[in-house]
């Protein structure tokens, strides 16, 4: 009840203060080339079959940004190759991070391969400068491959990322969270110390759900801010944040399948295997989903320019199916926790009226 009134201000700063949690700037190539355009933090170049982005993250950009490239439809299809590099010094060497390409492959259909458009998003990684350079493909002839280099028309440039104002507000809402969770941990854990009760389950589960709740607040995410990104610490908020769904619902199942039984003794094979098992298979399956595709960021559309393979497609059902599994178990456990409580009251009030 205390954390409504701070969720109605937070909510009330992200609308007036934190600003747009996107910005996107459009650039227009019009006539011949050589093209340039410049702003403090981009300078983009159009010269021949080549462009080139040179961007400055540093007090502007956060988190990650999107490169989406608009060609008008020509007689031709048009392909774009593209290499993203990044370095940490003005005189140091650049660093290949990414390629992409919108080529189609020897499968490829026209409805997945789309020419004339390139969308392709990088995560800051803590470089201090990166280099997005395109390159426009043409194909030699009907139906082959692009093979040939062929000069970009006017096209259409934009650049989505997030500002630094709304981040730095981020910064103020998630230390809030983070202060109150971990508050909440030692308080606990102190209370539970000095009643000598740390050891028995239901403390146990509360330490490790507040656990789990502060690493659900993203304790990392002002270190991400401060160094200019960084991967590692942003897989490890990933992961812990899939640990406390994990968590939660490991614990929705236990405390629902307790409130049918009156036995104070619960057998692991029986009680506890099917339901780590079950609650194993979301977790390891969306890691592995997040370790081996990503995810996508809020509030953006990345346009996948690639047939999904079967590993993939397999996870996707896989987690479908675990999440779909809990969800019924777990109805399946509360409503028979329901009937058997009115069964119970019912069995009280007619003994009441016999008397």
């Amino acid at each position: 009840a205390l954390l409504v009134l701070p969720l109605f201000l937070i909510s009330l700063v992200n609308l007036f203060v934190a600003g747009p949690p996107l910005k996107t700037v459009v650039l227009d190539s019009v006539g011949q080339s050589p093209y340039s355009a410049s702003l403090p933090f981009l300078q983009l170049r159009v010269d021949g079959s080549n462009a080139r982005f040179s961007l400055q993250p540093t007090d502007e950009m956060t988190h990650f940004f999107v490169v989406t490239c608009y060609a008008p439809a020509g007689k031709e299809p048009l392909y774009f190759d593209a290499q993203v590099s990044g370095k940490t010094a003005p005189r140091g060497t650049w660093t290949q991070l990414v390629t992409t390409s919108t080529r189609p492959g020897p499968k490829a259909t026209p409805a997945v391969q789309e020419p004339h458009v390139l969308q392709m998003l990088q995560p800051l990684l803590g470089y201090s400068e990166y280099q997005v350079v395109l390159k426009g493909l043409a194909s030699s002839q009907a139906g082959a491959i692009a093979v040939r280099e062929t000069p970009l028309p006017a096209m259409e440039f934009r650049l989505t990322y997030v500002p630094t104002r709304f981040t730095y507000t981020q910064i103020c809402v998630r230390a809030f969270f983070t202060f109150t969770s971990t508050c909440l941990l030692l308080a606990y854990t102190a209370a539970m110390c000095r009643t000598n009760t740390l050891h028995e389950h239901g403390t146990l589960w509360m330490t490790a759900l507040l656990l789990l709740l502060l690493a659900l607040n993203d304790p990392l995410y002002i270190a991400r801010v401060m160094l200019g990104g960084n991967q590692a610490m942003y897989t490890a908020s990933v992961l812990g944040q899939i640990l406390f769904s994990g968590g939660l619902f490991m614990f929705w199942l236990i405390y629902a399948d307790g409130m049918n039984s009156t036995e104070t003794t619960r057998p692991f094979l029986s009680f506890y295997l099917p339901k780590i098992a079950l609650v194993a298979v979301y977790v390891v399956v969306s890691a592995l989903m997040f370790l081996l595709h990503g995810r996508v960021p809020d509030r953006i559309n990345v346009s996948d320019s690639t047939d999904s393979d079967a590993t993939q497609l397999s996870l996707i059902v896989a987690l479908s199916c675990s999440l779909v599994g809990v969800g019924v178990w777990l109805s399946c456990l509360v409503g028979r926790a329901i009937y058997r409580l009115r069964g119970e009251k019912g069995e009280e009030i007619f003994t009441e009226r016999e008397k």
